[in-house]
């Protein structure tokens, strides 16, 4: 017998990771755009830098995370099979 792994969709969130009777907003960090422009003045000039948003990792939204997966919208779980 052996134990395989594998990820599997959460049917509390129908794996989307939201919580159950919740939705997905834009997050008001990035505005929905999944990354922050941080712009420093130099003596040189003005310098901008791009980065992912912190907030929601780049994906734009925000969302309160199922109980179940944690947001993942997937859990691992085990099962044994028979090889011959």
């Amino acid at each position: 017998m052996r134990s395989l792994s594998s990820p599997l969709h959460v049917q509390t969130c129908s794996g989307s990771g939201a919580k159950a009777g919740t939705s997905a907003s834009s997050c008001p960090q990035c505005g929905g755009a999944g990354q922050v422009v941080s712009a420093v003045r130099t003596p040189l000039g003005m310098f901008q830098q791009v980065a992912t948003c912190p907030r929601c990792e780049g994906t734009g939204q925000i969302f309160t995370p199922c109980e179940t997966c944690g947001g993942d919208g997937r859990v691992r779980e085990s099962k044994r099979i028979s090889l011959k």
